[in-house]
């Protein structure tokens, strides 16, 4: 079964005047996937409200292409029963160029078409060309959020004579999330192949946002199933799996300590 997803657990919301609001969810957030295609379903206050604006006609979509072991993660937003065409202009002053941006456009869509893809990988998801390696316990499931490692801040103390106290507050629990066998394309800024779209970038993007906060899916083919994660990450350090080996298709593994949010 394909595993290795993960999404940021917060969402930007677009919106943008009187004319259409979309709310992007599956984009305005960190997303690690592997294999097999993710679909926006369109209509809904939080993925897409083209199709509901009154003003406008037809049914409209925003997908990811995150199909197979190379998904790029552009994203094509396109109508269907409804215009020839359409036009898309990110017009609000202080977060429409960011929200343009996040979703992989380098500018607004007024080409007259039916159907727009972006320049870039959008810098909020992550496609590795592999699974989660080495889990430390069951993967979550849509009821089960429970990870593999469970810590508290358990404090014995002994006396002389050798009697003991103890205290203890909060038990939290924890994961470390591991790839292995990581093409540099999807590891490394400067290997890759559609810009946005290597590991680094988010692990920048995950700081840039002062959270560190993401979710993580175990199977794409279950987007009920995740767990939102803070990853205890300050350092980018990967390791190349064979020595001597460069080039964006050389292999590298990841590794970095999350705790649970709470």
């Amino acid at each position: 079964m394909p595993r290795g997803i993960a999404r940021a657990a917060h969402k930007v919301l677009l919106q943008e005047g009187a004319v259409c609001a979309i709310a992007a969810q599956c984009l305005a957030t960190l997303r690690i996937a592997w294999k097999k295609s993710y679909a926006e379903p369109s209509g809904g206050s939080d993925r897409l409200d083209l199709t509901a604006n009154a003003t406008l006609s037809g049914t409209y979509q925003l997908t990811v292409a995150d199909s197979g072991l190379g998904a790029s993660g552009v994203v094509t937003i396109s109508a269907t029963a409804g215009p020839a065409s359409f036009s898309l202009v990110w017009s609000n002053t202080a977060y429409g160029s960011v929200i343009r941006a996040a979703l992989g456009f380098s500018a607004d869509l007024q080409a007259g078409s039916a159907s727009y893809t972006g320049s870039y990988a959008s810098k909020y998801i992550w496609l590795p060309n592999v699974a989660r390696a080495e889990p430390e316990g069951p993967e979550v499931t849509a009821s089960i959020t429970t990870l593999g490692i469970e810590d508290s801040d358990l404090v014995v103390t002994q006396a002389p004579t050798g009697a003991t106290n103890v205290i203890t507050y909060n038990r939290r629990q924890e994961a470390r999330m591991t790839w292995r066998y990581l093409l540099s394309s999807k590891t490394h800024v400067i290997n890759e192949a559609t810009t946005n779209e290597s590991l680094q970038t988010m692990w920048e993007v995950m700081q840039d946002d002062g959270t560190m906060l993401f979710a993580y899916y175990p199977d794409r083919t279950v987007d009920t199933a995740s767990v939102a994660l803070v990853a205890l990450a300050k350092r980018f350090e990967p390791i190349q799996e064979v020595a001597g080996w460069s080039g964006s298709n050389s292999l590298w593994a990841f590794s970095w300590s999350c705790v649970k949010k709470v």
